[in-house]
């Protein structure tokens, strides 16, 4: 008797130790699901913050320096260039309801380690106005990126290549501030600007995602509000953010 008592108890011992090791293994599992989708959302928000941080200095740092030009190189740029404004075009224009903007950054880029070169870094002559031109692009992996052109005013011809500055600018609105009486009276698009001169500021509105080929959130529908666009709806697994910035042309205020 004695010993079918311990043999029992021992059964019982082993089956509670079963139950506490299967809730032990299944707290470790819910915990390591949730420090994975901890780091998995810090991750995505820090990328996307890294990509919108720099789309927003590139394009910043150029437009602080529209309109620079040696005057004994003759005229002085605009601080935005408008010709030739077609389907696509060396050209600032709207995109029209929730399609993205163009920005095309008119300069005499001053020289850099010696030499005057364009947001690709290539290389132009001394005496040459530049217009930088920012827009978006799609690959075929489905990334859309933050692109630059440089075209050059003087010669009416494209410098080099596009190159891709950052991944994951999802969509681009921009708004420029027209001063009445020297003061900033309204921010419009590029379409509803009457008088170019009278630009001093522009408003950058970026949405911004991971710049990678696959999201990591579930697939739903997300809306966006960005400056003077219709709501842009997207349905996909893709995290995005808002970002925005304004910068002062410091050309226009001297």
């Amino acid at each position: 008797m004695r010993m079918r008592r311990s043999q029992g108890y021992t059964l019982i011992e082993l089956m509670i130790s079963v139950a506490m090791g299967v809730i032990m293994i299944a707290v470790a599992v819910q915990y390591l699901i949730g420090a994975s989708g901890t780091f998995n959302a810090t991750e995505t928000l820090g990328r996307t913050q890294e990509n919108a941080r720099f789309a927003l200095s590139i394009m910043a740092r150029d437009l602080r320096m529209a309109g620079y030009g040696d005057p004994a190189m003759g005229d002085r740029p605009g601080f935005f260039f408008r010709d030739d404004c077609g389907s696509f075009s060396p050209c600032t224009a709207d995109g029209g309801a929730s399609n993205p903007d163009r920005l095309a950054v008119w300069m005499n880029p001053p020289p850099d380690d010696g030499s005057d070169i364009d947001c690709t870094a290539s290389a132009v002559a001394a005496d040459d106005q530049i217009a930088n031109l920012y827009y978006l692009e799609t690959a075929d992996d489905g990334v859309t990126s933050l692109m630059c052109r440089g075209y050059n005013v003087s010669t009416s011809a494209w410098v080099a290549t596009a190159q891709p500055m950052v991944d994951g600018v999802d969509n681009m609105q921009i708004l420029y501030g027209v001063t009445n009486n020297g003061e900033i009276s309204q921010f419009v698009s590029a379409d509803a600007v009457a008088n170019w001169s009278a630009v001093v500021s522009v408003r950058l509105v970026l949405l911004v995602s991971t710049g990678l080929e696959n999201g990591s959130s579930g697939a739903d529908t997300r809306s966006y509000e960005l400056a003077d666009s219709p709501t842009l709806d997207l349905t996909d697994n893709f995290n995005r953010r808002v970002f925005s910035t304004t910068v002062v042309i410091n050309n226009a205020i001297l």
